[in-house]
């Protein structure tokens, strides 16, 4: 059974390897998971990734708690419990549980991006460029590490950098997903059990159309919000940018996204600006 679960969890099919898991549990004294739960950090932590990606997010962070008490240095737990507490806004302790584990695997990309996502998060914006570009190297083909690093340089007025990077993090993304290699949880193509997104292509977009207007580029910023509409039409953020973009030049249109954009919740998948993957929480080592 542990074997199917995992398989199933690698596969990305959270919810049915969540079930095996929790299937296990259940049985007698004489079964793997009864014995190695209450003492193996492995098995927490991955109960805890499962939790996480199919929204139970006490869960996880029960399982994540006990796995750290069991081995404190575990590496996994300590990350994807880093990303739960950066989630709720809590960056210096997320920023604790990183430094915990940093010395473990200095070249994991995703950790040197999750550490510079917690401090973005404190306005900690040199600190923060520094670790994205320390992931940017390690991995320099990932489209999330290069939208944060365009971010970034938004905050930091540094339109043309921005710039650069958003188009960048485009072009990767759209070449991966071409090349249907990779699966992305802000892609509404995605895991359906991936709910809890923290932005969609169509943000991508506005933010590219967002450094246009600071270039001073607006035929082509208008091509960039239009584009995002059409990639997120569902997005409250992405209408509410593209409306606020088209007040002045096409009044009719904007009213038309305000309406929709009222009538939409503005929920907390869509309020996080920066990108991290729960899928990448595991066997990044």
């Amino acid at each position: 059974m542990k074997q199917i679960a995992k398989s199933l969890y690698l596969q990305g099919h959270h919810n049915e390897a969540l079930e095996i898991y929790q299937d296990a549990l259940k049985l007698n004294q004489n079964d793997w998971a009864e014995k190695l739960v209450p003492e193996d950090p492995d098995i927490l932590s991955n109960l805890g990734s499962l939790y996480f990606q199919t929204n139970q997010e006490q869960l996880a962070f029960e399982c994540l708690s006990s796995a750290i008490i069991l081995k404190p240095d575990h590496f996994d737990a300590n990350q994807l419990a880093g990303l739960v507490i950066t989630l709720h806004k809590d960056y210096d302790v997320a920023l604790n549980k990183y430094r915990s584990i940093l010395k473990q695997s200095s070249e994991s990309s995703i950790l040197w991006n999750n550490i510079g996502v917690a401090l973005m998060g404190k306005r900690n914006l040199i600190a923060s460029i520094t670790c994205f570009k320390r992931a940017s190297y390690l991995t320099p083909f990932d489209w999330r590490i290069s939208i944060n690093l365009g971010i970034i340089y938004m905050h930091t007025s540094q339109w043309l950098s921005a710039f650069q990077h958003i188009t960048t993090s485009i072009n990767l993304f759209n070449m991966i997903k071409q090349r249907s290699i990779h699966r992305s949880v802000i892609n509404d193509n995605d895991d359906k059990n991936n709910h809890k997104t923290t932005h969609d292509v169509g943000m991508i977009y506005c933010f590219l159309g967002y450094c246009l207007i600071k270039l001073n580029e607006y035929s082509k910023a208008y091509e960039a919000f239009m584009n995002a509409y059409k990639q997120s039409n569902k997005n409250p953020l992405v209408i509410l940018n593209c409306a606020n973009f088209l007040v002045k030049s096409n009044k009719k249109l904007a009213n038309q996204m305000f309406a929709k954009y009222k009538k939409l919740n503005l929920t907390s998948e869509f309020e996080l600006p920066y990108w991290v993957n729960k899928n990448d929480v595991s066997n990044n080592k």
